[in-house]
């Protein structure tokens, strides 16, 4: 494809009109980067040096912040989606928590051990913390809410290696591992491992989701389903009381919308801005913003049950034909950072020195012909959402130049899933984010062999070399041997080339000027409890 406007103009034009005849779409949206100097995620707005000081005259305590889309279930047991989560971070404590730099600390526990064969794990409970209702949380409470955890259908897989929860007296519980878990302080930090109050649960039974009860910072008012949900300051939080005194979540689906809202001072934050709203945001002086690159690293996945999938070089020569540059450049408007290794920046152990397959359409002619394929092979691309196609249109195009003939199926989200989750596809487009900011997360679920299938290994890649490094990083806890393991799986994957990587994100939040309090997190869960002027 010649790298000209206008031949990119008239590519993703064809693509929009194919995608406007669909229902379905991606379950991520363009967003565009700031012409300035991006801030640092995993900041607060403390940082931002020009803020207005609060006064008298713009002191507020009562925010709202828009949300895309609205959450499933007050339950964390019952889901494990994004905007479930967000909500979960402001009502529920966990045992453990990420900081603003993605490392693992105490939340609920306030210190921890672990035997020398890590079958063993003791947590050192805070004492004196209050459930919304004015209990206080004990170590019963722990074991009730893993031994519920592992019964999740959703969840279950995060504790699944805690064979017994030992209550040894109020403050103070012991996890008796079936195997090692090097996952598990990160498992506990998630939204589905929220601490529960048995009692509370107890009484409620199947009812308990219309009244939760946690310990976070902010207490349930109401939810309004695809509307909004409000929450309120919890005075007698653990770590104190926050600034904010309610922060309602309002549901504006429409990314142009969330936009204008933010402008006219209905909302005090966005946390995703439409690419295209980005510029009017950063030009506007009543608005500030921080850019963060997204975990997720975006990709071209090949079916190793197809051929001539099977063969690494016609894997290789697709990873070269294509040119990631244009993709971020075009198709987000530069709102991205190009993936040589399929580890999402952001998350420890990605390992950047993995020099993965930068644009050579040459080298691709070479492969093939190599592979048996010098004039070529049709294939199909299979993708879901006006964001996606556009994706697939210059890939199209990329691969056209080397040969390929690959026909692009768009289909809505529902159908796309099932039909890459039986593995119905030559080709297909998906990311893979990880909010647990560990770096198994980003590497077992998908390389596994043993994970073949809707768990993530939908290519049905397999390596045995891969494999057992994969069973040590899941078992040992030690981050030095982690990052070093991640390394080594990194480099021997991408060579294995089951993906062409593409890009990670960078995601704009957008807030009124003067807006205090706020921490932006590296995995997107930003926390709006402690907001103030």
């Amino acid at each position: 494809m010649k790298n000209t406007k206008r031949a990119v103009s008239l590519l993703l034009a064809a693509a929009m009109m194919a995608g406007f005849a669909l229902t379905g779409c991606s379950s991520t949206e363009d967003k565009k980067p700031a012409e300035d100097t991006p801030s640092t995620p995993g900041t607060t707005t403390e940082d931002k040096k020009d803020s207005e000081p609060a006064t008298a005259e713009n002191k507020k305590e009562d925010f709202v912040v828009a949300v895309s889309s609205d959450l499933k279930t007050l339950d964390p047991h019952e889901t494990n989606d994004s905007a479930s989560s967000l909500i979960y971070a402001h009502l529920y404590s966990c045992l453990t928590q990420l900081d603003e730099s993605g490392n693992i600390i105490g939340d609920l526990a306030e210190s921890w051990e672990k035997s020398d064969d890590e079958l063993t794990w003791t947590f050192k409970l805070r004492q004196g913390v209050k459930f919304h209702d004015g209990s206080e949380f004990k170590a019963s409470d722990v074991k009730f809410s893993i031994e519920r955890e592992k019964n999740s259908a959703r969840n279950a897989y995060m504790v699944e290696k805690i064979q017994e929860v030992v209550v040894d007296n109020d403050y103070q519980v012991t996890f008796k591992m079936a195997e090692p878990d090097g996952s598990l302080l990160y498992n506990l930090a998630q939204g589905g491992s929220s601490m529960f109050s048995e009692a509370a649960v107890t009484a409620a039974g199947d009812k308990y989701a219309e009244n939760p009860i946690g310990t976070g910072p902010m207490k349930y008012v109401e939810w309004v389903p695809n509307d909004h949900i409000t929450l309120e300051r919890f005075d007698d939080y653990y770590a104190g009381a926050q600034a904010s005194k309610t922060v309602t979540f309002r549901v504006i689906p429409e990314g142009s919308s969330r936009t204008i809202a933010l402008e006219n001072g209905e909302v005090d934050v966005v946390g995703g801005v439409v690419a295209i709203d980005v510029s009017k945001v950063v030009e506007n002086p009543n608005l500030e913003h921080q850019m963060v690159t997204n975990t997720g690293v975006e990709y071209l996945g090949f079916n190793f049950e197809r051929e001539p999938f099977k063969d690494v070089r016609v894997r290789q020569a697709i990873a070269y034909a294509i040119n990631k540059e244009d993709i971020v450049n075009v198709v987000l408007e530069g709102n991205g950072v190009v993936s040589n290794t399929v580890v999402g920046r952001p998350i420890p152990g990605c390992d950047t020195t993995v020099e993965g397959y930068p644009y050579n359409p040459e080298k691709a002619k070479e492969l093939l012909a190599e592979a048996g394929f010098p004039d070529g092979f049709k294939t199909t691309i299979k993708t879901s959402g006006d964001t996606r196609n556009q994706e697939a249109v210059l890939i199209q195009a990329n691969l056209a130049e080397v040969g390929i003939e690959a026909e692009i199926i768009l289909l809505d989200w529902g159908a796309y899933l099932e039909s890459i989750n039986g593995g119905d596809m030559d080709t297909y487009i998906i990311s893979w984010g990880n909010p647990t900011m560990d770096p198994a997360e980003s590497l077992n679920p998908l390389f596994n062999t043993k994970n073949w299938g809707p768990t993530g290994n939908r290519m049905h890649y397999s390596n045995a070399e891969v494999d057992a490094l994969l069973n040590e990083l899941m078992a040992v806890s030690d981050m030095d041997r982690r990052l070093e393991l991640s390394s080594e799986i990194q480099h021997k994957v991408v060579a294995d080339a089951p993906w062409a990587t593409l890009f990670s994100k960078n995601n704009c939040l957008a807030y009124r000027k003067g807006l205090k309090g706020l921490k932006v997190m590296p995995n997107d869960v930003h926390l709006y409890y402690n907001m103030s002027y």
